[in-house]
């Protein structure tokens, strides 16, 4: 069904709106930003950066050294982190951070593996002691390793999905909503992918937007974070970066604890997914560092274990 005239012209007032307003962003005054423990430098116009909320505006365009000085520092972010900040100021969106791949050496080959190093590999012999033939134990080893990543609980994405589904960051706007709609998401599709930098971009880009008041940012970058965990798959490999979406979490620094009862959005995913999978997650070190801190963790984790009980 085509617009009618009036919706027509509503949308191109709207954009007449969004062009000027960015015309008068990009003739502001370019700041450098130093992003991470790097101290990687990077230049924008503070104009960008200063509209997406009060307490930037008060940052870039206030009394304080940054203003004065047009240098800002952000050593909680990443270069990445910064580049689909400055993204959803020009657009309302970011795209996801990729993966990457897990190396050979960061995974417990005695024990995840079973596998010889490649170089080991190429240097035994034809025939081991058993009297079996190195190819065929390579071959054994290859299908105990598919066993052993294979060994996930049985949950599928749809009932991820109905655990997940009364965990909201409240307040995503009609605009959010069809940004968030449109967003495809998923998880890992094998045990080599490394989700750490997916999983902790979101986060990130949550937390930034928790301390600066960023609302729709905050609710992008939860809704994004929840769509992949309900796609993500806990292979023995992938059990770490959860494990450190967790002590992320649980690091008051980023996320502050909880006031009047309630328990941060981010916080109650992470909880939920390593409650939906404790028999994974039950003799992890980090998860039991963060039982036995007797910090707030080991209360959401049992809270959420007897309202499960309870229901």
């Amino acid at each position: 069904m085509a617009p009618s005239f009036a919706e027509e012209l509503h949308v191109r007032s709207a954009y007449r709106k969004v062009t000027l307003t960015l015309c008068r962003r990009l003739h502001t005054r370019p700041f450098t930003f130093i992003i991470g423990e790097d101290e990687t430098l990077v230049y924008e116009h503070g104009g960008i950066i200063s509209a997406l909320s009060a307490p930037l505006d008060r940052l870039i365009n206030g009394p304080m050294g940054e203003g004065q000085s047009g240098i800002v520092i952000f050593p909680e972010l990443e270069v990445g982190d910064f580049e689909r900040i400055c993204e959803f100021a020009y657009r309302g969106d970011y795209k996801p951070p990729a993966p990457t791949r897990f190396l050979d050496t960061e995974v417990d080959i005695g024990n995840d593996m079973w596998l010889l190093d490649g170089a080991l590999q190429a240097a035994s012999p034809a025939v081991n002691d058993s009297g079996i033939p190195a190819e065929r134990q390579r071959e054994r080893e290859r299908d105990r390793e598919d066993e052993l990543y294979q060994e996930v609980v049985p949950l599928s994405g749809t009932t991820r999905k109905e655990y997940f589904e009364g965990i909201d960051c409240p307040g995503t706007g009609n605009t959010q909503a069809e940004i968030i709609q449109s967003f495809s998401a998923h998880g890992n599709r094998s045990w080599r992918e490394n989700f750490a930098p997916v999983l902790l971009g979101h986060s990130r880009l949550y937390a930034f937007a928790e301390q600066y008041l960023i609302p729709e940012l905050k609710q992008l970058a939860f809704a994004k974070l929840k769509l992949t965990l309900t796609q993500y798959t806990p292979f023995v490999s992938s059990l770490d970066t959860v494990n450190q979406l967790a002590q992320f979490a649980y690091d008051k620094v980023y996320i502050q604890n909880r006031a009047e009862g309630r328990v941060d959005p981010l916080r109650q995913l992470v909880v939920a997914f390593i409650v939906m999978h404790h028999g994974h997650f039950r003799d992890s070190t980090v998860h039991r560092e963060l039982m036995e801190s007797a910090g707030e963790y080991a209360t959401d984790v049992l809270d959420l274990i007897g309202r499960w009980f309870d229901y």
